[in-house]
């Protein structure tokens, strides 16, 4: 699917000029856009998800009436490369002034970002996550029915919940050597575990692709892994990584679909892979300190601006496309039966953003970041932590939405913004 675009033209701009420009448009984003006929301004529209305006004319004053309205987002792409054009900061201002919903992109990522989002914004009414929960568990508000019930309204997104308890008889069921075979097809990056803790997972896997091969449209799914560990000998990380490596699903840990969410719209509008984690700021000292069983937070400069990643003893369920080391090892918690597994994995460090949506759905979290390094603590929770500077610890501690947030390496908040913007989503940043 492509986000469907319907051009703009103004009558002083020729038609061949017009033409030209509309050409090289389509070259430019042949993989994220679909171009439509064009218009007039006050001309009806076709069905579409966002106005483009190849060139912003100076009849943009004399048609701002029409322009705003325009039901749809206006993305002002009026330079041969991909972007805002240097002499149309002038009309873009007066524009939005006057209430037009305009995104004018400074460089060509910046607008395949927001074509992206409009495709996103359209596939959200028909994509559905699924999740395998038997019983919604109390504390969190992912759990509760009016948290779905509000992302359906608001982004038109369907969750499907089946018995996480069904899932794992059914793959309790598959012959040894069914999942042999499969085990030997899968390549996996690195493996600390074998025999039948590798069989267990695998059949997971196999009971969960069997399940979503009856489903269409599935964007994402997640599992009540930890609470409900009970039905099963294994964990579902591996089966996730799998999916998600195969089929580009969201994955997400302990039914977070906020979570998982957030992951479908910065995945999919950012084009990069994320994860969803613990985040432990040392500001909150030994409360964090004692639920990951370690001896202290890692000694750095400024501590207050620090935090810890961390979820099921390893620095989060990363997957491999975003990894620079990724190896399966035994589970860590003891509230997993001893043949579970784990993903001990790693992201390069540098810049990573961290981003959350709120429980209101209107608005999410948008915070830059640092990685470090990493901390081991052997025999703790805790065997690979990332190390995190915030831009001000403070500040985050009186924003920040949940103990989960999703990582995204790299610098990427001023784009999430736009995206923000245009998903009709407040941008808090801290």
């Amino acid at each position: 699917m492509k986000a469907a675009l319907v051009p703009i033209h103004f009558a002083q701009t020729s038609q061949e000029s017009f033409d030209a420009r509309l050409a090289l448009l389509r070259e430019l984003f042949a993989e994220e856009a679909e171009f439509l006929a064009p218009v007039e301004p006050g001309q009806p529209l076709p069905a579409a998800d966002a106005a483009i305006v190849p060139f912003l004319s100076v009849e943009v004053y004399r048609k701002a009436g029409e322009l705003k309205a325009i039901p749809l987002p206006i993305l002002g792409i009026s330079s041969p490369y991909g972007a805002r054009s240097m002499w149309d900061w002038e009309q873009a201002s007066y524009l939005k002034a006057a209430g037009v919903e305009l995104y004018t992109p400074h460089d060509i990522e910046l607008a395949r970002v927001l074509i992206r989002a409009l495709k996103l914004k359209r596939a959200l009414q028909t994509v559905r996550f699924v999740i395998w929960q038997d019983e919604a568990q109390q504390g969190f508000y992912w759990y509760e029915d009016e948290c779905t019930r509000r992302i359906r309204e608001r982004f038109g997104l369907e969750i499907q919940y089946f018995p996480y308890s069904r899932l794992c008889e059914a793959a309790r069921a598959i012959p040894d050597t069914a999942a042999r075979a499969v085990a030997r097809e899968k390549v996996i990056l690195k493996e600390d575990v074998r025999g039948i803790r590798l069989l267990s997972a695998i059949k997971l896997y196999m009971a969960m692709l069997a399940q979503l091969d009856q489903l269409d449209n599935v964007a994402g799914i997640g599992c009540n892994c930890l609470n409900e560990s009970r039905f099963t000998d294994t964990s579902p990380c591996l089966a996730l990584a799998l999916l998600h490596r195969e089929r580009n699903i969201k994955v997400v840990c302990e039914a977070d679909t906020i979570s998982l969410l957030t992951e479908y719209i910065v995945e999919e509008s950012i084009g990069k892979g994320s994860f969803s984690t613990n985040i432990y700021p040392f500001l909150m000292g030994p409360a964090a300190v004692k639920h990951e069983k370690i001896s202290g937070f890692p000694s750095v400069e400024h501590p207050e601006d620090h935090a810890l990643l961390v979820h099921c003893g390893y620095c989060g369920l990363i997957p491999e496309s975003i990894a620079s080391t990724w190896v399966l090892r035994p589970a860590v918690l003891g509230m997993l039966d001893e043949n579970a597994v784990m993903i001990d994995a790693q992201i390069p460090k540098g810049d990573i953003s961290l981003v959350r949506l709120h429980s209101s759905f209107d608005r999410w979290l948008l915070s830059p970041a640092e990685l470090t390094g990493y901390a081991h603590y052997p025999g703790s929770d805790c065997r690979c932590g990332g190390i995190i500077r915030l831009r001000d610890g403070h500040e985050f501690m009186e924003h920040v939405y949940s103990h989960h947030i999703t990582v995204l390496p790299g610098k990427h908040v001023p784009h999430l913004k736009s995206v923000g913007r245009l998903l009709g989503l407040r941008n808090e940043l801290c």
